[in-house]
Formats: C-alpha cells, sequence, structure tokens
C-alpha cells in the first residue's frame, strides 16, 4: 500500500468513525447544524492534504482542525457583524441619504468594473461569493476545483479589487 492510499485509508476510517460525534462538537460551538456539517466535511478534506497523519494523531489532528476552523468562522461572523454595525450605524443615519445611496451605487459600480477586469477564475470565484453569497466550498462544487484553490483565488480577488478601490477612492 502507497503512502497516498495509507493516509486516505486512515483518514476514511476515521471519517467513519469520528463524523457523528465531530458534528455534535461543532454544532454545539457554532450553534448552527448545517454548518457543522459544512465544516465537518471540510476538516476531513483538510486533513488529506497533510503528510504526517498516523491512526494514533488522526483523532486529535481531526479535532484541532475543527477547532481552528470553528474559531475562523466565528471571527468572520463577528467582523462581518462590526462592519455591519459600524455602516448603519455612520452612514444610514447621517446626513442625506439620497446622497449616500448614489455614492453606494457608484461604488458598487467600480467594484463591478473592477471585478470584470480579473481573471475569467477570480472573476467568478469573486462573484460567486459576494453576489451569490457562496462559500468556498460551495464554489468548489460549482466550478468542480478544490476548496483551497477556491479560497487561494477569493483571497486574492479581493486583495486585488481591494486595492484598485483604494486607488479609486484616494
Amino acid at each position: 500500500m502507497s503512502k497516498q492510499e495509507n493516509k486516505n485509508s486512515i483518514v476514511a476510517s476515521a471519517y467513519i468513525k469520528l463524523h457523528d460525534s465531530l458534528v455534535v462538537y461543532i454544532a454545539n460551538r457554532t450553534g448552527d447544524r448545517s454548518a457543522a456539517e459544512d465544516i465537518c466535511q471540510d476538516v476531513f478534506l483538510r486533513a488529506l492534504e497533510y503528510e504526517l497523519i498516523t491512526p494514533e494523531t488522526i483523532n486529535s489532528f481531526v479535532y484541532t482542525i475543527a477547532r481552528h476552523l470553528i474559531v475562523d468562522r466565528l471571527r468572520r461572523r463577528a467582523c462581518q457583524m462590526a462592519a455591519r454595525t459600524y455602516i448603519e450605524s455612520h452612514y444610514v443615519t447621517q446626513g442625506n441619504t439620497t446622497f449616500h445611496e448614489v455614492s453606494s451605487r457608484d461604488l458598487e459600480r467600480v467594484e463591478k468594473f473592477h471585478v470584470s477586469h480579473l481573471s475569467p477564475m477570480r472573476g467568478k470565484v469573486y462573484t460567486l461569493s459576494r453576489y451569490d453569497g457562496m462559500t468556498t466550498v460551495e464554489i468548489a462544487t460549482a466550478l468542480d476545483i478544490s476548496p483551497r484553490t477556491a479560497e487561494t483565488h477569493l483571497f486574492a480577488a479581493r486583495k486585488e479589487v481591494r486595492q484598485r478601490m483604494k486607488e479609486c477612492i484616494s
């Protein structure tokens, strides 16, 4: 049996043995059973990416990956809520709302212009994430790419759009 086959069989047997308890663990921390299923799936996909997996270490390794993904999700949710609260308190309630609506539409138009100048794959990934609200796992499935590739494209696309937007605003 090759190293890859051995690693795959270790992860597969861990999936069978730990799936249900891992979903419960994640759901208790996130409060969302559906998200727990997605995160659990991502945990085992990420476990496949590591070389040094043994039957002795797989259990703790899987729970460590899960804990990191939960923290990432909670941080992302907290940042989104903070940004939403900031925008609502500073822009919606202040001044001329017509001016803000026009400014918002102008910024959206500029953003879409910059997205149209991304590479085709990055543009698709960015659009599916930003406008369709898809997760990287959903994007990966829709575009038939790995979740890591989707994350990489999304990170690079966001960085590029953000930089171009800064240049336009400055």
